[in-house]
């Protein structure tokens, strides 16, 4: 799935959000994102692309690989 930005991130069919920007990562084998969410316990959430809605789950912290092992793989 690949996002171009403004889709809405939804909670029990709820707007709590908006993407920015997303792209698949062959670093985390799974897209990634940028989104502006409002609220709190928001942990899983939805996304809607055109017609469909995808399962989300916000991080509040980036994916960290201090050792670099996924690069290296």
């Amino acid at each position: 799935m690949s996002t171009r930005g403004g889709e809405w991130l939804l909670r029990d069919g709820a707007p709590v959000g908006h993407a920015t920007s997303a792209a698949r990562s062959p670093t985390l084998g799974r897209t990634a994102g940028l989104a502006s969410v409002s609220g709190a316990g928001l942990e899983k959430v939805e996304v809607q692309v055109a017609w469909g809605r995808y399962p989300a789950q916000i991080s509040r912290k980036a994916p960290y690989d201090p050792t670099s092992a996924r690069v290296k793989a």
